[in-house]
């Protein structure tokens, strides 16, 4: 995923890479550098938190997604076990 922000007044791009796989919950943090995965539990939903600045713009798969906000959630349960 690619983020792209303001900061101290300067446009910053930021790229991460995630891997999940059905059931798993990840984090990212481009606020700070940090990626937190935690363990699958219950119904297999796999979910991506990303923390970024207000303003940023966010691509996931190289398209822009249109949610907006400091903490940006996407989920699903169409992702097949073991992917």
């Amino acid at each position: 995923m690619r983020a792209e922000f303001t900061r101290d007044g300067k446009t910053v791009t930021e790229t991460k890479n995630v891997q999940l796989t059905a059931g798993q919950t990840s984090t990212m943090d481009f606020t700070a550098e940090t990626i937190a995965n935690a363990p699958a539990t219950g119904e297999p939903r796999t979910t991506l938190i990303v923390r970024l600045p207000e303003d940023a713009k966010l691509y996931l798969a190289g398209h822009e997604t249109k949610s907006t906000g400091t903490v940006r959630e996407f989920s699903t349960t169409r992702l097949p076990n073991g992917s």
